[in-house]
């Protein structure tokens, strides 16, 4: 076929044939890879057996989510890595339909989604299935959802007001796309010519309906996940970190998404747009505003605030750069061979730079992976250890580091509720007293071939009553020659 005449016959099948194989082959992938489940995921399994609105960093969609799935799937590990893969796919999906409606070509349509295999973003970093990766997924079909609004109208602004609801209770920084699209809708003629008709009001009655339960949350809990953003944003010490930290925000953005600007410019024979001295369309313009401002306005609260945002706070930023760059390539010629080595060769490198970090990484380093941990085979020690001294009382709290809770909380057949550091503010729901009289284990790492911890968190007026147990050691689920990991733990017993 030739060269600069289309990348395939069928586009549109091809593009959701791959999605399909992308989906079957990264899960196949996570599952095999990880013995144990990664600790964002274990964090919400032990968030989500709780079904709260809020907890005490994030909303409680993405904990919800994995319960679901641990409650539909009886806790199948395959089906709950599973779960991250579907999501960044219909990702992917949710552009491609989006480039389809604005490009009006299928295989420029399709070259703009496809691309997304480059942003680090919707593979490696998408592993493990988080608030992130909720997000990413969110923020895609709300461009999709609010553009079909606009230019479609009829009962796609209710679903746009639907999706940015479900943007929010997946992480609250989707308010800074929300309000970005907001202020374009507002400044933009053509747009807002829209606040004549009653779509825009109906989504925003649908947005603040489905919104409201988690305000009352968020108030409820002291604004604890707000704090939470806040105190991991590292604070400006100088003046001139003002300045430095959105710029490296940015940097960050540019070089999670290079490979995908690389595939771009393989395809186009450009590395930056061909800008057009034409008046921007109504679809260019949303583009535009929708692939760039939401960084924008991130960088202008990190120079205002004085905030060094984390890296991964981008992640759903840059899921329209490709489109962009094909959007203003217009009809050119595309160099289809190119872009399609390229593509298979960053396709490919993702799945084997994963598999070689989680498999080939303790042979190297000599030390293991969180999803090395023999959690199983720890929550069935302390199980079948209390189980002989209380038999008449079930395990009902573990008490530990976010990952050693999270992980005795999942893994343990009783599902004890977690406590993370041994602080009542982080696991609100759980009552001192109930507690005390339900009895509870703390469980830490001794040695872990890393690092030593050597103490429990405990409460306040509980240390007379711990009863120390002898530590024990297991193996690493690891094929590599790693010293056992030895585990510390203690029973507050019950009343």
């Amino acid at each position: 076929m030739n060269n600069m005449c289309q990348l395939w016959h069928y586009p549109n099948r091809f593009v959701a044939i791959y999605l399909i194989a992308r989906f079957v082959i990264w899960t196949v992938v996570i599952w095999l890879t990880q013995p144990t489940l990664p600790l964002d995921v274990l964090e919400h399994l032990a968030w989500g057996k709780e079904w709260r609105l809020v907890y005490s960093s994030h909303p409680g969609l993405p904990a919800w989510i994995n319960e679901a799935v641990h409650i539909t799937f009886s806790g199948n590990h395959l089906a709950l890595s599973a779960i991250s893969p579907f999501f960044s796919c219909v990702a992917i999906w949710a552009v491609w339909q989006l480039a389809r409606d604005t490009l009006k070509n299928n295989n420029t349509a399709a070259i703009a989604a496809l691309s997304l295999e480059g942003v680090f973003y919707f593979n490696i970093s998408a592993i493990e299935f988080n608030h992130n990766v909720a997000q990413l997924t969110a923020i895609t079909l709300f461009f999709l959802t609010v553009w079909r609004a606009f230019s479609l109208g009829k009962y796609w602004w209710p679903v746009a007001g639907m999706i940015a609801a479900f943007a929010m209770w997946a992480k609250y920084s989707s308010l800074l796309v929300l309000v970005s699209i907001f202020l374009w809708s507002l400044w933009d003629r053509q747009a807002r010519g829209f606040y004549r008709s009653w779509g825009p009001y109906a989504a925003m009655a649908v947005f603040t309906i489905l919104i409201l339960p988690n305000i009352w949350a968020l108030t409820a809990t002291d604004f604890q996940p707000v704090e939470f953003a806040f105190n991991r944003a590292k604070k400006s010490t100088a003046w001139w970190q003002s300045a430095v930290f959105p710029l490296h925000f940015m940097l960050a953005q540019v070089m999670a998404s290079i490979l995908a600007v690389a595939l771009c410019r393989l395809a186009t024979g450009r590395w930056l747009p061909r800008w057009s001295t034409a008046t921007p369309t109504f679809s260019n313009r949303f583009i535009i505003v929708a692939a760039f401002s939401p960084l924008l306005l991130a960088m202008l609260i990190s120079a205002v605030g004085g905030l060094r945002f984390k890296s991964t706070w981008g992640a759903a930023m840059c899921s329209l750069w490709p489109l962009l760059i094909l959007m203003w390539h217009g009809d050119g010629k595309l160099n289809i061979r190119f872009w399609r080595r390229g593509f298979i060769i960053i396709s490919a490198l993702t799945v084997i730079i994963h598999t070689a970090i989680f498999i080939g990484g303790p042979y190297l380093t000599g030390k293991a992976k969180r999803v090395h941990y023999p959690a199983a085979q720890i929550a069935s020690h302390i199980d079948r250890e209390w189980a002989q001294q209380f038999p008449e009382q079930p395990l009902s709290y573990v008490i530990g580091k976010k990952h050693t809770a999270s992980m005795v909380s999942y893994y343990s057949q009783w599902r004890p509720s977690a406590v993370i550091d041994g602080d009542l503010k982080k696991s609100f729901w759980v009552k001192a007293d109930d507690i005390h009289q339900s009895g509870a284990v703390i469980v830490w790492v001794v040695d872990n071939g890393k690092g030593r911890q050597n103490q429990p968190f405990v409460f306040s007026q509980s240390t007379p009553l711990l009863q120390r147990q002898p530590n024990f050691k297991v193996d690493w689920l690891s094929g590599a020659n790693l010293p056992a990991l030895e585990m510390g733990w203690a029973i507050l017993p019950p009343r």
